[in-house]
């Protein structure tokens, strides 16, 4: 008898206790009957829709020769001891949970968007502070960049100088190596230090 069989067979007998258990002389209460025939009739119903597996060889003794008859239908020739063989399904992939998902995402933005705050903080000197009620690092890091432009405006494309410009450097420092370096600097828009 198959699984499927059994259940249905125990489905029948408690649909039979059920009417023993209604009127004067019941036996036992209607709502635990009424819980089992509902959780039986559930795995049932579970175990009809499940595919059935067919066998995909049959092996067999034939006289004192083992035999395996390959194909789900079994063989037609007289056998002493036949097993059918199944493969397992292959296992089906494990789904993340969508809000997992959504929740790790989460994390590794907040941990991106931590680790660019700190590195904010290291190139512009500025304090960002903790996460609290009151201060958002992310915020403070994006105010500290915005400060940062505007007092270190990027520096122009820096050309080559022709021969005319180099010669006028020279020219300009009188020969002095020294003063001719520091106009090719000027020529870039590098102001000297004092």
């Amino acid at each position: 008898m198959t699984d499927k069989e059994l259940m249905q067979q125990a489905l029948e007998a408690l649909l039979e206790i059920n009417e023993l258990s209604k009127g004067e002389n019941a036996i036992c209460l209607p709502a635990e009957i009424d819980g089992a025939m509902d959780a039986l009739r559930t795995a049932i119903e579970q175990a009809h829709a499940a595919p059935v597996q067919e066998p995909v060889a049959w092996a067999a003794m034939l006289g004192n020769y083992s035999h395996v008859s390959w194909g789900k239908d079994r063989p037609d020739y007289p056998i002493r001891y036949e097993v059918p063989l199944y493969t397992t399904p292959p296992a089906a992939p494990v789904q993340d949970d969508p809000d997992e998902q959504v929740i790790r995402e989460r994390d590794e933005a907040e941990a991106i968007a931590d680790a660019l705050a700190e590195k904010i903080a290291a190139i512009t000197g500025c304090e960002i502070g903790e996460h609290t009620s009151a201060n958002s690092p992310w915020h403070s890091a994006l105010d500290a960049a915005d400060e940062f432009l505007a007092s270190h405006p990027p520096a122009a494309q820096r050309k080559p100088l022709k021969l005319r410009e180099i010669e006028k450097c020279i020219y300009d420092a009188n020969n002095d190596p020294i003063v001719a370096c520091r106009n090719v600097e000027a020529a870039h828009g590098i102001k000297e230090n004092t």
